[in-house]
């Protein structure tokens, strides 16, 4: 592991996979669905609620990353909210 700049770095493979595409959409898609997990947490509906204590700070600062990696949320939101289709009249 070293520090380079600002980041600090196990691979150099895993530093370059995190700059392309598909880097970015699992890094995107991991955000989603801890997110999501750490909702759970904080929902005093759900059954998770006294099961672990969770930081908001730490889900606000993922939905802050998010916005830096979006590339999930777009294909997510495609996938389960497709736009109408026009329907051709006869």
């Amino acid at each position: 592991m070293r520090v380079k700049g600002k980041r600090i770095i196990n691979t150099e493979e895993a530093a370059e996979f995190s700059n392309t595409v598909r880097g970015q959409y699992i890094i995107s898609h991991a955000l989603v669905l801890g997110i999501e997990k750490l909702k759970k947490y904080e929902d005093k509906d759900s059954p998770l609620y006294n099961f672990r204590k969770s930081e908001v700070s730490d889900r606000k600062d993922m939905e802050h990353l998010l916005d830096a990696f979006p590339l999930y949320r777009i294909h997510q939101n495609e996938a389960w909210y497709p736009k109408e289709v026009e329907k051709v009249e006869e």
